[in-house]
């Protein structure tokens, strides 16, 4: 309905939809116009109720749901119910966005979970050389200072991540392990934060390198900065994304027959003419006052 408005359709009136509705629910730095992407905005709000039902444990509705659903693993199971699937359908986002705040390291594992705060996957990507996969975060601590045990984290991890694990604070409480929320500085899930990284989550999906996405970000926010009229702005916009009414574009519509140039009737008609005659044209413009 917002694509179609958008396009300008009327009650009955079809028009046509130049640009999918994904793409344009991409990010204005990633060559989208930024409107909201509502199934990602679907799963944020799942993953608000999955993320609810994590930190109460002791609620009816969790333990029903545990009961029923995962006594051992949380799973889809075998007929499940519209709820379950429905937070279900979160689960790897919240994956995503989760990570573990150190305690006492008893409830971490060093390998899997996510707990390093500088990494973008919060995970330890070193070679696993001496430790088995349930070792947990606590036998890296010590417990008679509360600090961790620098020449072990040394030769066991590499340099940049034996920093990381040793820049993170220990407290002589010795508090338990928290999961907490990776997208917020406080910890605390916010719908916005999981909305953004669902939108994160599509798009890398859906793209290239790194390097390409760098430089397509900075082509496009070159354009939204241009000090010019905005509908100059989106008619910039619909020229890059391939969104005008060329007769390449309406013939791979199925909206007309023939391609070809309406000055040359020989070359197709692109966005930019290469043909002879439009050249010609192009050059006696200053002396038809059309630039």
């Amino acid at each position: 309905m917002i694509r179609n408005f958008w396009w300008g359709q009327k009650s009955e009136e079809k028009k046509i939809p130049w640009v999918s509705w994904e793409n344009m629910c991409e990010p204005k730095a990633c060559g989208g116009l930024g409107f909201k992407n509502l199934k990602c905005f679907n799963l944020a709000l799942l993953a608000k109720q999955g993320w609810i039902l994590q930190l109460a444990q002791d609620s009816l509705v969790f333990q029903v749901l545990k009961a029923r659903y995962f006594p051992i693993c949380a799973s889809l199971g075998h007929n499940p119910s519209y709820t379950w699937k429905s937070i279900m359908a979160a689960q790897e986002l919240v994956k995503e966005g989760v990570m573990w705040r150190v305690g006492n390291g008893r409830d971490v594992k060093v390998w899997g979970d996510r707990w390093l705060p500088c990494s973008s996957s919060h995970g330890v990507i070193s070679p696993r050389l001496f430790l088995h996969n349930d070792t947990r975060v606590g036998e890296l601590i010590d417990t008679e200072v509360m600090c961790w045990k620098s020449s072990v984290v040394d030769s066991i991890f590499l340099p940049h991540k034996a920093e990381a694990i040793k820049g993170i604070p220990l407290s002589v409480r010795f508090p338990p392990d928290k999961l907490v929320w990776a997208e917020t500085a406080d910890g605390k899930f916010i719908v916005k934060s999981a909305y953004y990284l669902a939108v994160r989550i599509s798009f890398s999906d859906t793209r290239g390198s790194v390097s390409d996405c760098s430089l397509m970000r900075r082509f496009w926010r070159s354009l939204w900065r241009l000090l010019i009229p905005h509908k100059v702005k989106h008619f910039a916009w619909r020229a890059c994304r391939e969104a005008l009414p060329t007769k390449v574009n309406l013939k791979r519509r199925k909206v007309v027959t023939d391609d070809s140039c309406e000055w040359c009737k020989v070359k197709p008609e692109l966005l930019v003419t290469f043909c002879g005659l439009f050249r010609k044209f192009k050059r006696s413009g200053s002396a038809l006052s059309w630039s």
